[in-house]
């Protein structure tokens, strides 16, 4: 056989094995399927059951913690709404139907890693539970233990802002690292 052939069939020889994965026990399609759940599936590639072995992806999730997931270095011990607490909610009537409301909140981080931005909506509700105000709240760099206090405004409407009654409360809180 001459030299020419030999490389042929040597060429031949690893497209085969690439497209059937035959080092790789038949997963077939040259990829491996990274899904490692309790089930199997099949394609017209081929088919994967669970539990199939890769080398190098056992070490590489053993070391990261698996595909995409990851610990940040840094990052909240504590959520957002446990670090925040409104401290007074004031109702001023403008005129008989509207009214000015104002709330007052102290933000403690609690966390242990480093400083946090917050933002959030606070809301009044009527006793009744409907939501007649809100007012968005974004504070930047809140440092650890230190307690920030902060202020919101919000103009209400109402029929009868004389015998307006409800309550004042935390709606929503985001909280992310400061870096």
């Amino acid at each position: 056989m001459k030299m020419r052939h030999v490389r042929a069939v040597a060429v031949a020889a690893v497209v085969v094995v690439a497209l059937t994965g035959a080092r790789r026990g038949g997963s077939g399609g040259g990829c491996d399927d990274h899904d490692r759940s309790s089930s199997s599936s099949s394609s017209s590639g081929g088919s994967y059951t669970s539990g199939g072995s890769s080398d190098y992806d056992d070490d590489y999730e053993q070391s990261t913690g698996g595909y995409g997931d990851s610990t940040p270095s840094a990052g909240p011990t504590t959520a957002g709404e446990s670090d925040i607490q409104i401290t007074d909610c004031v109702i001023n009537g403008l005129s008989s139907t509207e009214a000015k409301i104002t709330w007052k909140y102290t933000i403690t981080n609690g966390d242990s890693t480093g400083s946090a931005d917050y933002t959030g909506t606070l809301v009044f509700k009527d006793s009744a539970g409907a939501m007649l105000g809100s007012a968005l709240f974004t504070d930047e760099d809140v440092a650890v233990g230190t307690p920030f206090e902060g202020t919101v405004e919000d103009s209400v409407y109402d029929s009868d802002v004389a015998g307006l009654q409800g309550r004042c409360e935390v709606s929503t809180v985001s909280k992310i690292p400061s870096y």
